[in-house]
């Protein structure tokens, strides 16, 4: 699928601060159309934490396009089409022109956009450590298999989230 993306409108006009000081919405949509027939797709943002993150993604097919495909899926960069909409409402630490008045200055409210998006602590919601911790309680004689296969992951993601769950109080 080949997208153009377009900032279809600016949810939420009160802004949040992120890394270094910079200024962005506190929520963003962004919308991309698909050429060719090809599927649309809606991506809404928020900043959660001081960190842009897609809470809410569609893409659906036209009337008169092709259906959605892997493929489709696999162009689409999340944190990509993050960095790029947040950096055209970015406003540098002390004001400034949004996106950044200069190539330099552009440059530095991307990197920290993008240091926001990939900040340490981007682990499981608590609703996630709280089915791992249900699933385990449930599975006394191999709870952490339980967990590897319940929750579709990996042996290591299986005891990192018990972990985590065990950490959390929750079991």
């Amino acid at each position: 699928m080949t997208l153009r993306g377009k900032i279809e409108n600016h949810w939420d006009f009160s802004s949040e601060e992120l890394v270094d000081g910079v200024l962005v919405p506190k929520r963003l949509r962004v919308t991309m159309t698909g050429e060719l027939g090809e599927p649309n797709a809606a991506l809404h943002f928020e900043v959660r934490n001081g960190r842009p993150e897609c809470v809410d993604f569609t893409v659906t097919a036209k009337p008169d396009g092709r259906a959605i495909r892997t493929s489709d899926l696999k162009t689409l960069f999340i944190d990509g089409i993050a960095e790029t909409a947040f950096l055209d409402f970015a406003t540098p630490p002390g004001g400034g022109a949004l996106g950044g008045a200069d190539e330099a200055e552009t440059r530095r409210l991307r990197k920290s956009i993008e240091r926001a998006i990939h900040a340490p602590g981007r682990g499981p919601s608590r609703a996630e450590l709280e089915e791992v911790a249900r699933i385990y309680s449930e599975h006394p004689n191999a709870p952490t298999s339980a967990v590897e296969k319940l929750m579709r992951y990996s042996r290591r993601t299986a005891s990192r989230r018990v972990q985590q769950a065990r950490e959390a109080g929750l079991i």
